[in-house]
């Protein structure tokens, strides 16, 4: 999907309002830039397709693309707490067991970056082989 979707907005820390997004989504799809309405008709239609896997598998996919959107926008290793904040309807150790087979599955990378972010760090992941794993490099994009 990465190929035909345009280049996102780059959110402070990755963020998403917490308004009603279906409701400013309807509202905004005549809004739309050819180039996006053309990318939400395919999103819709994957999203359709992945309602009917079970729940982890959905989060799993919810969670790639997620990474996908965040990484084309910044290019640079995305911090962990970004997901989180992208996706938090998804609990912690659900977003941390997707996170985790997806670097099973070598799509991305989980690694510890020095920061002086408090919020990087509480939001990373706790490894006690590999320390605190606050980034994600994106491997193969969705």
């Amino acid at each position: 999907m990465a190929s035909f979707l345009p280049p996102p907005p780059l959110h402070r820390r990755g963020e998403l309002p917490d308004e009603q997004i279906g409701e400013i989504l309807l509202h905004n799809i005549f809004r739309l830039s050819p180039a996006y309405l053309l990318a939400a008709e395919q999103v819709v239609r994957e999203a359709q397709h992945i309602q009917r896997f079970p729940s982890q598998d959905r989060i799993l996919v919810f969670v790639h693309f997620a990474i996908t959107r965040l990484s084309a926008a910044t290019r640079e290793p995305v911090p962990v707490v970004w997901v989180r904040a992208r996706l938090p309807e998804v609990r912690r150790s659900d977003l941390n067991r997707a996170l985790e087979r997806l670097e099973e599955e070598n799509l991305i990378t989980l690694y510890g970056l020095e920061t002086s972010d408090p919020r990087a760090v509480a939001g990373g992941i706790s490894s006690p082989v590999r320390g605190c794993l606050t980034h994600i490099e994106l491997r193969s994009p969705l």
